[in-house]
């Protein structure tokens, strides 16, 4: 599925990284084309987390989002036409990481729009990815937004009170972020962009 790479080095994640130029254009240009393209299929969900969430903090507003499922390891039949597409960033990812990728978990693309009310302070509930820290997640940014990616000081299975926010991630086009699966993190709506366009991938390492 996609070229394996060995290093003698492990990743760090003690610091969370953004990586730019890691990408080759065309394969950049080409996820910005298929993912904008009018017979891409995406498909409607009312709220970013899937599930009903409660909080008292004030900065926090979920919305809905299009999600796309490129690539799932529970499914066994009818993979999405578009995955080989998304599985062609997995070598670079690891090249830049010195890492090799045991397993893919999933790989989806999600996509938020323009919100007139929202504002910098505002961020989407966190949440994790994976429970278990041998997985990382790997936001890539299809084209240049705002809309930031926000990481948390914790972790799963720490409770989800007084989070601080330690740094966030503004989308540019070809670029990605890189972070512990288990780590809380949110997305944001755009404001200054018509639409913010991403594809996430959790992987084994």
């Amino acid at each position: 599925m996609y070229k394996e790479y060995q290093y003698q080095e492990t990743l760090n994640l003690s610091m969370n990284n953004y990586y730019e130029n890691k990408i080759p254009e065309e394969l950049t240009n080409t996820l910005c084309n298929i993912t904008s393209d009018k017979n891409f299929d995406w498909y409607y969900n009312k709220s970013t987390l899937g599930s009903n969430f409660i909080s008292s903090v004030s900065n926090i507003e979920d919305s809905c989002q299009l999600v796309h499922v490129f690539f799932n390891k529970f499914r066994t039949i009818n993979q999405d036409p578009f995955a080989e597409k998304a599985l062609m960033l997995l070598p670079y990812i690891q090249k830049s990481l010195n890492i090799e990728i045991k397993s893919i978990n999933r790989i989806k693309g999600n996509l938020l729009f323009n919100k007139t009310d929202w504002t910098k302070e505002k961020y989407h509930p966190p949440h994790y990815d994976e429970i278990t820290d041998n997985f990382i997640s790997v936001i890539y940014y299809v084209h240049d937004s705002d809309g930031d990616t926000i990481l948390f000081d914790k972790s799963y299975p720490e409770e989800l009170l007084n989070l601080k926010e330690i740094t966030r991630f503004t989308p540019k086009s070809g670029a990605f972020s890189v972070f512990k699966s288990n780590q809380y993190h949110s997305s944001c709506n755009p404001i200054l962009f018509d639409k913010r366009t991403i594809i996430n991938y959790v992987l084994e390492i």
